[in-house]
């Protein structure tokens, strides 16, 4: 038997750019506990040694809730303090600050002020920082957990090892930096810190920002001059060094939250032009999630806002730099509360290798405390993943997808875990005979970190972190026989090429890396790859190189021909010009030749028209137009004639204003267009003059037409009116003709006014309306005497018209 290959797998950090499993899916069903529900809680932190939970209310009442407890409970040691903020390694060393004071309990019971060097000094906020829990991170190996004590003039390390204290302030920031926390973790803590710095990046800046990993700082300024960053920064999460690749990777990105949104820019970027808003809504907190941690560093990140928990869409490692465009938050659930602040419980945080798992989420909101349960994270990585950056080394055969095991050979492989300690790990071997998807477990290897493998099939390692279930699928790889190597190179016995241009021929194999030799006319050419382009007739064959035999095999002979095509010539839908708006369609023959599938080039004015390839476009431009077939790279086919198109100015009428016509007075009205229009449709009855008589109110539709076909309309709008009613203060009706009938004008546009006529006595002697707006002075057929009468007019638009009137005769 033949040794060919030892396999070294070395998982180290994370370096792919997105987990298969969808993020969301992680996050369980929340848990509520009834006990907060009617209290604003302000902030939230779980212990790191024993996950025990500590939570301040708004009203700076604390509450805990031990690991092995089913609900909070107030803290009774320190009853009549307002506390503003809280720290702690476990529930038997915690930290409360209240005012300028800061208090340590130990065992939940005693309680002992801690006095800073020097004067007493404002307070403004504490944090742990478990530095000697991050023994895999760079920058806390061997190093010191210390709380950090940030105040007005000063920043403290309070060592936990001998209680001594250690002080700091960042560089140049006067004798009131007013230093504030603006993020903490297991990993690191951010400081904010009163400056006036003149950054090139920024311009004139109040506030700058360092994390701190030990005695190592790393400041950064962000931007705050544009409105859209001059909100009020309430938190922070600075990718630090410690968060680049071992290998030496590329920085992360920065995040920071404001009553304005949420930002992030690369670390190290300069100008606003490097700055991203993600949400455009107040965000309280950010954290951090790490999966695979000492596997590959993969992480997201939640943002607390106003109106609930987001979390970034997609995971991300710190050499994708170039992709801050493609970071993205959702809303996790339907969570319609204010998260004030977030905290992560921990499983498998224990001495030596400090291997750890997020369980848990907790948060803060103005409804209480709440948990969100974590499922135990996936992901799927194969042979590229793992072969770049050394990640996966083959001693002997080269990195591959698949091995022949035709010859009887056998394949040796290794897998090295993280730490020094094996047995926090699982590893399974599973393979698939027919590769149909339907893997079994190899029994005989499972915890096995070095096997050998000769049988033919489908293989892939599952790797699991036992203290949280967090697992990585590697693979899939092959052993297989030479034959099941598939190649795709499809053509037709004959194919054409254009004279002049070039033909492409392409293969796709099932096998990634696969080698090629090309033959033109039983001559090999120099191209290896499954890509030629091919310049001369002839025929051609492709052969490619078995992975496992290292032989050439030969595929199909395809015969390239050349042939010369006619220039096309273009036919137009339309052979007027064209009207205002109007398209039309210009359309080529494609040449009668098996085997070409041709495309066109279409120029107005000697211009490329984007997009338009096909034998046919639709236009609505006036241009010179031509066509040029296009067949394959570097091709230049012969070109059309010119087609020129024309379009016509558009034809306009102008509005014409509103008529009134009064038709109870027998008025008429002529309504009159432009002239010099072939034809003139008035309401549908075409003719050649360019005028209407009507004699009734109404729209009068217009459609003209001039001689080259192309139309354009209006309507006439005539409305009722007459004079407003004015009656006559006298009339003679004695039959002379003149002023014989008292006459109302002025009511066509009220068919329904009314008129009525009474006598000194109140006595009606005339009703009329608007139909019969007149009175011959009789009632009943008989004269009334002369003398003076009274009219009332009602219509509905106006108050009723009233006077008199005198009758003479």
């Amino acid at each position: 038997m033949k040794l060919t290959s030892l396999l070294v797998f070395l998982l180290l950090f994370w370096a792919v750019r997105a987990c298969p499993q969808d993020v969301g899916s992680i996050f369980q069903s929340r848990v509520s506990f009834p006990e907060t529900q009617a209290i604003d809680m302000r902030k939230v932190i779980v212990c790191g040694e024993d996950q025990s939970v500590w939570a301040i209310s708004d009203a700076g009442k604390v509450y805990y809730k031990l690991s092995s407890d089913a609900v909070f409970t107030p803290f009774a040691t320190i009853p009549n303090v307002f506390v503003t903020d809280i720290a702690g390694y476990n529930a038997s060393e915690m930290y409360f600050l209240a005012g300028d004071k800061l208090y340590q309990v130990k065992n939940m019971a005693a309680l002992t002020e801690i006095v800073l060097p020097g004067s007493r000094q404002q307070i403004n906020g504490i944090a742990v920082v478990h530095a000697s829990r991050n023994t895999y991170l760079e920058g806390y190996h061997g190093k010191r957990d210390w709380l950090a004590i940030a105040t007005y003039t000063l920043a403290h390390s309070l060592f936990r090892d001998d209680g001594t204290f250690a002080s700091f302030t960042p560089v140049s920031t006067g004798s009131s930096p007013d230093i504030e926390i603006s993020n903490s973790s297991l990993k690191s803590i951010d400081f904010q810190y009163k400056v006036h710095p003149v950054s090139q990046c920024f311009g004139n800046l109040t506030t700058a920002y360092y994390n701190r990993v030990d005695t190592v700082t790393t400041e950064t300024l962000l931007p705050e001059s544009s409105p859209v960053y001059d909100g009020i920064v309430n938190c922070t999460y600075f990718e630090a060094p410690f968060n680049e690749e071992k290998d030496g990777g590329k920085k992360g990105f920065d995040y920071w939250g404001t009553n304005k949104g949420l930002f992030v820019k690369t670390s190290g970027s300069c100008g606003l032009a490097e700055v991203r808003r993600k949400l455009d809504f107040n965000i309280n907190d950010l954290e951090e999630l790490n999966f695979f941690r000492d596997i590959f560093n993969d992480k997201i990140v939640l943002a607390g806002a106003n109106d609930g928990l987001y979390y970034s869409a997609r995971s991300f490692s710190p050499d994708v730099t170039s992709e801050i465009d493609k970071i993205g938050f959702t809303k996790l659930f339907d969570f319609e509360r204010r998260v004030n602040s977030i905290a992560l419980e921990l499983a498998g945080v224990e001495e030596g290798d400090k291997l750890f798992c997020q369980t848990a989420v907790w948060l803060a909101t103005d409804k209480g405390i709440v948990k969100i349960p974590m499922a135990p994270a996936t992901k799927n990585v194969g042979k590229d993943t793992f072969g770049r950056n050394g990640l996966l080394v083959s001693v002997d055969a080269g990195l591959k997808d698949a091995y022949c095991v035709s010859n009887g050979e056998e394949y040796k492989f290794r897998v090295n875990l993280p730490g020094s300690n094996p047995a926090d790990y699982l590893v399974q071997w599973y393979r698939d005979p027919e590769n149909y998807g339907d893997r079994i477990e190899i029994d005989s290897l499972q915890g096995l970190t070095e096997w050998t493998l000769s049988d033919r099939g489908m293989y892939s390692i599952k790797i699991t972190l036992l203290s949280c279930g967090e697992y990585v699928d590697v693979g899939p790889f092959y052993l297989r026989d030479p034959e099941r190597t598939i190649i795709d190179f499809n053509y037709p016995d004959t194919v054409s090429m254009l004279k002049g241009c070039k033909f492409t021929f392409s293969a796709t194999s099932t096998t990634p890396g696969m080698k090629y030799q090309w033959f033109r006319n039983d001559q090999p050419l120099s191209e290896t790859s499954n890509v030629l382009k091919a310049e001369l007739p002839g025929r051609y064959q492709l052969f490619y190189i078995d992975p496992c035999t290292e032989r050439p095999m030969p595929m199909k002979s395809v015969q390239l021909n050349e042939v010369e095509v006619p220039a096309p010539v273009i036919t137009r839908s339309k052979n007027l010009s064209l009207c205002y708006g109007d398209t039309v369609t210009l359309s080529v023959e494609d040449p009668d030749i098996d085997g070409i599938t041709f495309t066109y080039r279409w120029q107005r004015n000697g211009s490329v028209i984007p997009g338009e390839t096909s034998r046919e476009i639709k236009v609505s431009q006036a241009g010179n137009y031509d066509a040029t077939i296009n067949l394959g790279e570097d091709c230049t086919g012969p070109r059309s004639p010119t087609a020129p198109v024309e379009i016509n100015e558009l034809l306009k009428l102008e509005a014409p204003a509103q008529t009134q016509i009064c038709t109870i007075r027998g008025q008429n009205l002529k309504l009159t267009a432009a002239q010099g229009f072939m034809t003139y449709t008035w309401d549908g009855v075409a003719g050649t003059s360019n005028f209407l008589e009507v004699t009734a109110p109404g729209e009068y539709f217009l459609e003209v037409e001039d001689a080259s076909g192309c139309t354009a309309s209006t309507t006439y709008i005539v409305v009722p009116y007459c004079a407003p009613p004015v009656p006559p203060n006298a009339f003679s009706p004695n039959g002379d003709g003149v002023n014989d009938l008292w006459t109302v004008a002025g009511l066509e546009d009220d068919p329904d006014a009314k008129i009525h006529v009474y006598n000194r006595f109140g006595v009606s002697v005339f009703d009329g309306s608007a139909k019969q707006p007149f009175w011959n002075g009789k009632v009943k057929g008989a004269d009334v005497p002369d003398g003076t009468y009274y009219y009332v007019v009602t219509k509905k638009s106006a108050k009723p018209l009233t006077g008199s009137l005198v009758l003479i005769r």
